[in-house]
């Protein structure tokens, strides 16, 4: 006998084929059987054992095909185990999982990645790590496409080439400044533009006479200031002084404004002039009227 199948059992019947009781010769299962089956004594009193047959470890029971079939034992299948609001499992086939993102339980971690990795996309539904600088200087988090596309993020100096620069509130600048904006790409010193720097020299010429005092005042710039002469004794008309810069200006500047600084060089303003200046130095001078010997001169200078 088959549990849930169809089985066989032969009675005998009299011989003069009148009713009544009768023998059972033989008890027989017919089909696969889903247990063990065992007869006792089939003759007389019939004594039918089912027996439940020993399963495989880690096994199931039942039909895993996708097609109709007969139940079977599945040894090793993948089991999900589930304790406190986890699941564990060799390996989960599902289809896509949904979740609706503003009620979900926030994530604390993700897996993989060092001390400060960053989380990025590396592609569309992919997320990858961007790993911590580990560099004992300070590094800025950088990005470069080609105009349609996206790179993968990364660290760079702030310094070196390239370079990035990082200035903190209120920076001073030395030394060349490249921009566009100021000296259509050319390099702008600092001492061009700012009104604080190092004051430029003075070298007295034979306009301003013999033994000359000559000086600029300090606080004065390579852009602007002030220039102070007592002359001596003017014998001819010629360069008064030369202005030379701390450091070269690119580009040349285009004019240099002098203004007279007290009455005396008023008078002869008119007929002082300067030169064009270079990229180092620029010069003023008398014209065809001498100074007059000993006397104080000031004049403010504005270069641009």
């Amino acid at each position: 006998m088959g549990l849930g199948q169809a089985t066989g059992i032969t009675i005998s019947q009299p011989a003069n084929g009148a009713g009544g009781g009768g023998t059972v010769t033989s008890v027989s299962g017919t089909g696969t059987a889903l247990v063990g089956v065992t007869v006792n004594t089939p003759t007389t009193t019939p004594q039918i054992v089912l027996t439940v047959p020993t399963a495989p470890g880690k096994s199931v029971w039942g039909n895993t095909q996708a097609t109709t079939a007969g139940p079977s034992y599945t040894t090793d299948p993948a089991v999900l185990t589930l304790t406190a609001n986890s699941v564990t499992a060799s390996t989960v086939t599902a289809p896509a999982l949904l979740g609706n993102a503003t009620t979900a339980t926030t994530a604390n971690n993700l897996p993989g990645g060092l001390l400060g990795a960053i989380p990025y996309q590396s592609a569309a539904g992919t997320t990858n790590l961007l790993n911590g600088s580990t560099s004992a200087a300070t590094v800025v988090l950088t990005q470069l496409g080609n105009g349609t596309t996206s790179a993968a993020p990364g660290w760079n100096a702030i310094t070196g080439t390239p370079g990035f620069a990082v200035f903190s509130q209120g920076p001073t600048l030395t030394g060349t400044v490249t921009t566009t904006a100021i000296s259509n790409s050319a390099a702008v010193t600092s001492l061009r533009f700012r009104t604080t720097g190092n004051a430029p020299t003075i070298a007295a010429g034979a306009g301003a006479g013999t033994t000359p005092t000559i000086a600029i005042v300090a606080g004065s710039t390579g852009q602007s200031g002030q220039i102070q002469l007592t002359s001596g004794t003017p014998t001819v008309a010629g360069v008064i002084g030369t202005i030379t810069f701390n450091a070269a200006i690119s580009p040349a500047p285009v004019a240099v404004i002098l203004m007279p600084g007290n009455a005396a060089t008023a008078l002869v303003s008119t007929t002082i002039f300067t030169t064009t200046p270079s990229t180092t130095a620029w010069t003023f001078s008398t014209g065809a009227t001498a100074l007059v010997a000993a006397t104080p001169y000031v004049w403010y200078y504005w270069v641009i």
